[in-house]
């Protein structure tokens, strides 16, 4: 049986099997225990920090002790919203215009997008600002891409971050280190 489709049919497909976000929800997968309770106001949250810890220092009978915090400030410079006005009658003239409609739609076209380009440019910064100052401008091709990459795994590794990793990159890095002189692949 032969199945014939036409462009409302494709545009159907290419819709529903579009990629979603691209680096926003594999990013919230360690995130998943943030809670309301850890938000300070409307533009704070207290995150876990496993970082600075310090040595345990003598306790002070019936005096102020010093302590440490194990929760990190972070102000929140991304707030996402949308504002629709739908009446009653344009929802009866319109099967489309339901809010359940409205609002898939915004996440799909607007708020995916911006959040991916939020989170794309918080990871960018980071790097580019780190204290090691080992940011890394060399054009990548096949002769380097596979150390380029073994080198971001050894960086985890050496520095105890746990796996598993996410390292986003573009087609054409994939490309090179699939055509890199030290990766076999079976046709």
């Amino acid at each position: 049986m032969t199945v014939v489709l036409d462009s409302k049919d494709l545009a159907k497909l290419d819709k529903e099997f579009a990629a979603d976000s691209q680096i926003w929800q594999p990013l919230t997968g360690g995130a998943k225990s943030v809670t309301a309770a850890d938000f300070v106001g409307v533009r704070e949250v207290r995150i876990n920090k496993m970082s600075g810890f310090m040595d345990p220092v003598q306790y002070k009978r019936n005096e102020d002790n010093e302590r440490k915090a194990i929760r990190k400030l972070y102000a929140l410079i991304m707030k996402t919203g949308l504002v629709y006005d739908v009446d009653e009658l344009d929802m009866s003239e319109n099967g489309a215009l339901q809010v359940a409609n409205i609002t898939q739609e915004h996440q799909r076209l607007i708020t995916i997008p911006h959040r991916d380009k939020v989170a794309a440019q918080a990871m960018y910064d980071t790097a580019k600002e780190n204290v090691n100052n080992n940011f890394i401008t060399d054009t990548i091709d096949a002769q380097n891409a596979l150390e380029a990459y073994d080198t971001a795994e050894a960086y985890m590794t050496d520095n105890e971050i746990p796996g598993g990793y996410v390292m986003f990159v573009s087609s054409g890095f994939y490309t090179a280190v699939k055509n890199s002189a030290g990766v076999s692949s079976k046709v």
